[in-house]
């Protein structure tokens, strides 16, 4: 993906919970964005009832302001540690 692409939203139904799919999901999304850029930045439903706000805060992702009346952006950065070449 360049810089400003974006990808349509994943969900997956109340069955799915908790089975790790949506973390793994992510994880391997991280993984490919990381090798193209330092920071990764999705932007969701602010409101709490959205179950991807929590999602996203429990992986580590830290929500660094508002877009919108009602979109927020969260942000994650690639660990200093690992270079692309890494991932």
């Amino acid at each position: 993906m360049r810089h400003g692409q974006r990808c349509s939203p994943c969900s997956y139904g109340p069955l799915s919970k908790g089975l790790g799919i949506g973390r793994q999901l992510l994880k391997r999304a991280e993984q490919a964005l990381f090798i193209q850029r330092d920071r990764i930045s999705p932007v969701t439903d602010g409101s709490e009832e959205i179950r991807a706000n929590g999602f996203y805060r429990r992986l580590g992702w830290e929500r660094v302001g508002r877009v919108d009346e009602r979109d927020v952006k969260y942000e994650k950065q690639r660990p200093r540690s690992v270079g692309p070449a890494q991932l």
